[in-house]
């Protein structure tokens, strides 16, 4: 019940990022394959282990930063948290575009990756400037 109640946006991020994780744990990946074959453009299960990595690497980064705010009393640190976001939607975007195999009805999401590291990496080239 805290989790709806908190300002903090870890939980929601981790809430949905532990959800996508899940229910591709819980595919089995022999029934997949034997539904359709993998095409050409499929990643390799090892690039699939550096794209995941990240992810939980970034939101777990985001979660410290905003605790460390919380506990110092210094909201800046929230506000890198905020300033991460974006970078976390690029990256969400990613993931889902190469889980579809980069269908073309999903070009978009390579666009909308684009858009958020745009803004994502602006924001901290402007934090970094005062």
């Amino acid at each position: 019940m805290a989790i709806i109640g908190s300002k903090s946006p870890f939980p929601l991020v981790a809430m949905s990022t532990g959800l996508a994780l899940a229910l591709t744990l819980t595919a089995d990946p022999a029934m997949a394959y034997e539904l359709h074959g993998e095409p050409s453009n499929a990643l390799s299960l090892p690039t699939w282990a550096v794209h995941t990595s990240s992810v939980i690497e970034w939101v777990t980064a985001m979660g410290l930063m905003w605790k460390y705010a919380q506990v110092s009393g210094n909201s800046a640190w929230k506000g890198m948290t905020w300033g991460m976001m974006p970078c976390m939607g690029s990256a969400l975007c990613a993931c889902t575009w190469h889980f579809f195999y980069n269908a073309p009805e999903l070009e978009v999401s390579g666009i909308n990756t684009f858009g958020f590291n745009f803004h994502g990496i602006s924001y901290f080239s402007n934090s970094l400037t005062k």
